[in-house]
């Protein structure tokens, strides 16, 4: 993928584009020829060519009411287009120099940062009315809305500070020093921070939109430029528009993890979210970097016209919009969507495999990807020894979107255990027997073993003769080398003698009957063993 696959002629200094997603056009501020090119998604070819103000310098999409507001720089007002006309439905004056405004999706007003004039008009996108102009630093540079706290944030270039703006009472609530020369801030959806890149400071600041205070310095790059943020990895990335490469920023560490070099004098980047890349526009070089946001590599170098400018990204279709400043016309890019096949229940370190659309790419780790272009394409997993896999195969139907299945692989092996009973209390050398899970085992020593799969099994213990055996019985669940212990006791009866019929007393009686006699045997013998003896005796 990569790879142009449309030029569309523009009006003169195409500016910055904004995608439309409720009727999935794109449309283009022409700079110099004070209009506005309406590009179609479906066809990539013109629909329309509406006039607006002096100089229009930017524009985004409401999606409350499917408008496009586009700031004419020199004319001090805003043209606001009907997505369903394509025509200019509004004109509203504004401050002095609007720049790019910026949509509020909670209150659904419009933020527009006058340059000159060093202020904020918001507009109502209900009556498209200004409510409101907040006072804020010198030299206000594009805002960037905040979804997490509901603030808007105002990088004011001259003063070295960001203004942070309440969406509910549409005042300032906090004034953060950062860098010098901050441009158009960042919001990351991931952490809820904000990242200011300082122009003239080489570095990024941090602000917690917890605390509104900076929390974090990263140093990047000669001249940086406004950041964009990456949603699949939580990434910053902020091009350095003279050192000729990209500073990556975590958005865990809030530290550079990467430097990827790029063309010469790069403009803002572009994530893509279909195939996870970031799209880097040189504006020198005439050409576009695109990065892997997997790798933080330089994966292609897209030739586009002159001057090109940041790109916009077409969620329906998966392609990108470059106007070419300099060169009067609208590059089209398509980086593709990304396929991932993410399996479950292989050995790790498994090969496997899948084709898709015809194109087989194997893996030894959890994922499979495939990059094309949207539509619709069956696909097949390759067969693995040893396991079953499901699905095998199928149909997809890929939009822009980045496309996963989820694949299950189930082990045919079956691993068996070793369950071991084990006596005590018998006699060395003893006979002795049980059954578990049908199978009958007999031995003169002290254990038994069996080999069983995994799951539940009822045992007995066979009785052996005058011994009775605790646990006789039972059931055990098998899921790894199993123990039961068995006691064996004498089930033999106790030999007593007892003296029926007789009171306690008499018993008694005979006991020292007994004892006197004793005595009275053993007075005898010593009695004839002192005699001395008889003269006739032999």
């Amino acid at each position: 993928m990569n790879t142009v696959v449309a030029t569309v002629p523009a009006g003169v200094w195409s500016f910055v584009a904004v995608f439309d997603s409720g009727n999935g056009d794109l449309y283009v501020p022409n700079y110099d020829s004070s209009d506005v090119t309406v590009i179609s998604g479906a066809t990539n070819s013109v629909v329309a060519t509406v006039p607006v103000g002096t100089e229009p310098w930017g524009a985004t999409f409401d999606s409350s009411n499917g408008d496009v507001y586009v700031a004419d720089a020199f004319a001090n007002d805003i043209s606001v287009i009907s997505g369903a006309t394509n025509s200019v439905v509004a004109t509203v004056p504004v401050g002095t120099e609007p720049l790019t405004p910026v949509y509020d999706s909670a209150n659904g007003d419009v933020y527009v940062a006058n340059g000159a004039s060093s202020n904020v008009s918001v507009i109502s996108a209900a009556t498209n009315a200004v409510v409101a102009t907040v006072p804020v630093g010198s030299g206000p540079q594009v805002p960037a809305y905040d979804s997490g706290n509901g603030n808007v944030y105002v990088a004011n270039f001259d003063s070295s500070n960001v203004s942070v703006i309440s969406g509910m009472t549409n005042t300032v609530v906090a004034t953060v020093p950062v860098g010098s020369g901050p441009e158009a801030p960042a919001f990351d959806s991931g952490n809820g921070d904000v990242f200011v890149a300082n122009t003239f400071s080489g570095n990024v600041s941090v602000v917690s939109g917890a605390t509104n205070t900076v929390v974090a310095t990263a140093h990047v790059g000669t001249r940086p430029i406004s950041p964009a943020y990456d949603g699949a990895n939580g990434d910053l990335y902020v091009a350095n528009s003279e050192s000729s490469n990209l500073s990556v920023v975590s958005g865990t560490t809030d530290k550079v993890v990467a430097t990827v070099p790029v063309g010469t004098y790069p403009g803002t980047p572009t994530y893509d979210s279909g195939n996870g890349e970031l799209y880097v526009p040189n504006f020198e070089t005439n050409n576009v970097s695109a990065i892997s946001g997997a790798t933080n590599s330089l994966i292609a170098t897209i030739p586009v016209g002159a001057g090109p400018m940041t790109p916009a990204y077409d969620t329906r279709n998966g392609e990108l919009y470059i106007s070419d400043y300099n060169g009067n016309e609208v590059t089209v890019v398509t980086g593709g969507t990304t396929v991932v096949f993410a399996e479950t229940g292989l050995a790790r370190g498994t090969s496997w495999s899948a084709v898709f659309d015809g194109t087989l790419a194997s893996s030894t780790s959890t994922t499979v990807n495939f990059t094309v272009l949207p539509g619709n394409y069956s696909y097949q997993l390759a067969p693995v020894a040893n396991y079953t896999v499901s699905p095998s195969g199928g149909a997809s139907n890929v939009g822009a979107a980045s496309y996963l299945i989820l694949v299950t692989f189930t082990s045919t092996v079956v691993t068996t255990y070793k369950v071991t009973i084990e006596e005590t209390g018998l006699p060395a050398g003893t006979n002795w027997s049980a059954v578990f899970g049908g199978i009958e085992e007999s031995t003169g020593g002290s254990a038994l073993t069996f080999s069983v799969s995994e799951g539940t099994y009822a045992y007995q213990v066979l009785p052996t003769a005058g011994y009775a055996a605790s646990p006789s019985a039972g059931t055990a669940t098998v899921s790894g080398n199993y123990l039961i212990v068995v006691a064996y006791s004498s089930s033999l009866p106790t030999t007593q003698v007892s003296v029926v019929g007789y009171s306690e007393g008499f018993t008694v009686a005979i006991a020292v009957a007994a004892v006197a006699l004793g005595f009275g045997v053993a007075a005898v013998l010593l009695a004839r063993r002192s005699r001395p003896p008889s003269e006739s005796s032999p």
